[in-house]
C-alpha cells in the first residue's frame, strides 16, 4: 500500500475507533435497555486503539536507528500538551460545578495522585487515573516508555520470525496479567499491535479474514464467560486493524473516504475532549428519552466534540507536534 494510501487508512480506523467510544459512553447515560446489545460492540473503540499505538511504535522503531530520548521526547511532544490543557479542563469544571467526577487535591495523597495523573504514571503505580476518561492513554504511555527494550533486540532478527518472537511476548504478557493482575487484560492488545504490523504482508488476504473477524465478534458479543469474550477480542481486534492497514480490499478504501480520514486526524483530542458533551448531556440533557430522540442527541454531541476537537487539533495538537518533530530532526535523529 502507497504511503497516502496507508497515512489515510490509519486515519479512518482512528475514526471508527473514536466513534465507538463516543458511543460506547452515550449509550451508557441514555439507552439503559441498549447497553447489553452495543456496549461489547462500543467498546472495540479502545482495543482498536491500543492495537494501533502498539503497531505505529513498532513501525517507528523497527524502520530506522533512533535515539530512546528522540523516540520519547516526539511521542511528549504529541500527547502532553493537548493532555494537560483538557486536564486542567476537567478541573475548572470541577472547581465550578462539583460534579463529583474528580476529587480535588485537599489531602496530600490526593495532590500525589495529581502529580502521578500528570506525569502519565498511574498505570506503573497500578492505580486508576482521577480522570477516567484517560485510562487507556496511561496504559499507552506506559507502553513507549517500555517498547524500545522489547523492539530494538528484534531488528537482528529476520522478519519473517519477528511475529512469532512478538507472539510469544504476547503469551507472556496475557500469562503475566491473567496472574498478577498488575495491568488489565485487554491491555495487552498494545503487545497485538506490533505482531499485526510485523505479519501484515506475510499471508495473502482472503475470505479467511472475514471469516475470523465475523466469528472473533460473534464470541465477542455472546460469549458466556469474560475471558471467552476476551478470546472473541484477541481475533477481531487484530484482523480489523490489519484488514484497515494492510489490504487494499473494500473496508480500506471505506476507511480513505475523505470524511473519516479528517476526522480520524484529529481523533486524540476527540478522544481526551468527548466527555466534555457527555458530561453537559448527562447534566442537563433530556431523561427518559425514545429511541430517536437519544440519536438525535447524541448526533449532537458528537457533532460537539469535533468541532472542539477541530480546534483544539489546528491551534494546539499539531503546531506543536510539527514542533517536535522539528526539534528531534534539528538534533539530526529519524524520527518515526
Amino acid at each position: 500500500m502507497r504511503g497516502r494510501e496507508w497515512h489515510e487508512s490509519l486515519q479512518g480506523l482512528r475514526a471508527l475507533a473514536m466513534t465507538l467510544v463516543f458511543g460506547y459512553h452515550f449509550v451508557s447515560l441514555t439507552l439503559t435497555g441498549g447497553r447489553q446489545l452495543f456496549h461489547p460492540v462500543g467498546s472495540l473503540g479502545t482495543d482498536i486503539f491500543f492495537v494501533l499505538a502498539g503497531a505505529l511504535a513498532y513501525r517507528s522503531l523497527i524502520r530506522e536507528p533512533v535515539s530512546y530520548w528522540t523516540y520519547m521526547q516526539r511521542r511528549i511532544w504529541r500527547i502532553y500538551p493537548v493532555y494537560l490543557i483538557v486536564f486542567a479542563t476537567y478541573v475548572v469544571i470541577e472547581l465550578v460545578l462539583r460534579t463529583g467526577r474528580m476529587p480535588l487535591p485537599a489531602t496530600w495523597g490526593v495532590a500525589g495522585q495529581y502529580l502521578s495523573d500528570i506525569l502519565l504514571l498511574t498505570a506503573l503505580r497500578r492505580g486508576w487515573p482521577i480522570l477516567d476518561v484517560t485510562w487507556a492513554l496511561h496504559y499507552i504511555f506506559a507502553f513507549y516508555l517500555f517498547s524500545p527494550v522489547v523492539v530494538w533486540p528484534l531488528r537482528r532478527i529476520q522478519p519473517e520470525w519477528r511475529p512469532v518472537a512478538l507472539a510469544g511476548l504476547w503469551l507472556v504478557a496475557m500469562s503475566v496479567s491473567e496472574t498478577t493482575g498488575w495491568y488489565p487484560l485487554r491491555t495487552t492488545l498494545l503487545v497485538a499491535g506490533p505482531m499485526v504490523w510485523a505479519a501484515r504482508r506475510m499471508w495473502e488476504r482472503s475470505w479467511v479474514e472475514v471469516a475470523l473477524l465475523a466469528a472473533g465478534l460473534a464470541v465477542r458479543m455472546w460469549g458466556t464467560t469474560p475471558e471467552l469474550k476476551f478470546m472473541g477480542t484477541v481475533v477481531a481486534v487484530p484482523v480489523i486493524v490489519s484488514m484497515g492497514l494492510a489490504e487494499d480490499g473494500w473496508f480500506a478504501k471505506f476507511l480513505r473516504w475523505k470524511p473519516l480520514v479528517w476526522a480520524g486526524g484529529r481523533s486524540y483530542s476527540f478522544y481526551l475532549l468527548h466527555s466534555l458533551p457527555l458530561l453537559a448531556i448527562n447534566r442537563y440533557g433530556f431523561n427518559n428519552l425514545t429511541v430517536l430522540s437519544a440519536v438525535a442527541e447524541g448526533v449532537l454531541g458528537y457533532a460537539l466534540a469535533l468541532v472542539m476537537a477541530a480546534g483544539m487539533y489546528k491551534w494546539v495538537e499539531e503546531p506543536l507536534s510539527r514542533r517536535g518533530r522539528d526539534v528531534c530532526v534539528a538534533q539530526g535523529d529519524s524520527v518515526g
